[in-house]
């Protein structure tokens, strides 16, 4: 029964490592390119913070029904590939002088991704 668990446990992991290259490429090109293709990822951005609180979720549950506590904290390294990039793009865009805005379906991702981490340190300190 486990093993099933798992194996969709594996899956989603798998889902949102790809989802997450997918939106940090598209950010770079979209920042490269001066926002040409800002209108994809708002939605992109949606359907990415969808993924993470169904995984989390998931995970979260595992950790409490199953007692799983490991000590690895791979959440911690999504929060600073975000916030380098971010930070990247929005100090580079000013010394430049780019005419670059950051899409807000990636300030809402951003702001998820920091939430989700609040969370789940909270939940495992319980």
């Amino acid at each position: 029964m486990l093993r099933g668990k798992k194996y969709k446990y594996n899956f989603l992991r798998y889902l949102l490592n790809f989802w997450s290259v997918v939106i940090f490429v598209l950010l770079v090109l979209d920042y490269l390119k001066e926002n040409a293709i800002d209108y994809i990822i708002g939605p992109l951005a949606a359907i990415y913070i969808g993924l993470l609180a169904i995984y989390v979720g998931d995970k979260e549950f595992r950790r409490w029904h199953y007692m799983d506590n490991k000590g690895r904290h791979p959440g911690e390294l999504f929060v600073i590939i975000w916030t380098v990039l971010i930070f990247f793009i929005v100090f580079s865009d000013f010394f430049f002088s780019k005419h670059f805005i950051l899409p807000e379906g990636i300030t809402s991702a951003y702001i998820g991704v920091l939430s989700v981490m609040v969370i789940t340190q909270e939940s495992k300190n319980l």
